[in-house]
């Protein structure tokens, strides 16, 4: 039995240098909703039952994204000349 050792990245990447401006983000990253009920000690999500916590801070409200504004993300995603790699939907 013979096998090849491959490397474990893509040998055919391109530097980032050589192609920016970029025509279409590599990732994009969609927070449909600010709810969330983790405590994870390095997460503005976590401060947000204090009073002067960090997440008060930020002004932002606890709420789900507005449908219309999800579909019109998704129309400009469609717009780019080319795929992106990944779309990351988190909280």
């Amino acid at each position: 039995m013979t096998g090849k050792i491959k490397p474990s990245y893509d040998t055919n990447r391109k530097r980032l240098a050589d192609i920016i401006p970029l025509s279409t983000p590599f990732t994009i990253f969609i927070e449909p909703t600010r709810y969330c009920n983790f405590k994870c000690f390095y997460c503005l999500h976590s401060t947000k039952d204090y009073k002067d916590g960090e997440w008060s801070k930020t002004g932002y409200e606890i709420k789900h994204m507005d449908e219309k504004l999800y579909d019109k993300i998704l129309e400009n995603i469609c717009k780019f000349p080319n795929k992106p790699k990944r779309i990351v939907f988190q909280d």
